[in-house]
């Protein structure tokens, strides 16, 4: 907490050592080096993935509860391991996410395009959703084990494409991609 006195600012230890986190750099340039949904509904070519060839079925995975119950269990994951495994590192979590949520809405959400046949607000929410996870996922990567989920969501989002579903059982499957 920050008070002031006469001519003075005053700063608690806990202040002096949020005021050092941020995002670095790296994790940064690799969101912004993205040219988002520029390839959708193109097809891909990994062979890791599903391909959904119509935006009516890509839509619909997309705004599916189990699409959406597969990003939480994975976001849940990380969270659940470092409050186990990094409880320190971990408690720093809520500030890196607001710094994510910050960035992302600045710098990320602007640069989207309008993707015909989907709601623009649901891309918004996903990709949000999904860029905040990954800058998490990365700051705290020594605290977690592979596959790293939201890392695979942005090297989608790398190849101009939208990452919409899951086949199978998370996490055994496969990531459903436009």
């Amino acid at each position: 907490m920050l008070w002031q006195e006469p001519g003075i600012c005053k700063y608690t230890y806990k202040d002096r050592i949020m005021q050092k986190i941020t995002i670095p750099d790296t994790i940064k340039n690799t969101l912004l080096d993205i040219n988002w949904l520029s390839q959708t509904g193109a097809g891909s070519s990994d062979r890791d993935v599903v391909t959904l060839s119509t935006v009516s079925v890509a839509s619909r995975h997309l705004e599916s509860p189990e699409w959406e119950d597969v990003t939480l269990q994975a976001a849940n994951e990380i969270t659940a391991r470092l409050s186990v495994n990094n409880h320190r590192d971990f408690h720093h979590w809520n500030t890196y996410a607001q710094e994510a949520r910050e960035f992302v809405e600045t710098h990320i959400l602007p640069e989207l395009p309008d993707v015909h046949g989907f709601d623009s607000k649901l891309i918004i929410q996903c990709v949000s959703w999904d860029t905040v996870h990954f800058i998490m996922e990365r700051i705290y990567r020594r605290g977690l084990r592979p596959p790293f989920f939201y890392e695979n969501l942005i090297q989608v989002y790398q190849s101009g494409h939208l990452p919409c579903g899951w086949e199978g059982r998370w996490p055994d499957g496969k990531l459903k991609v436009y």
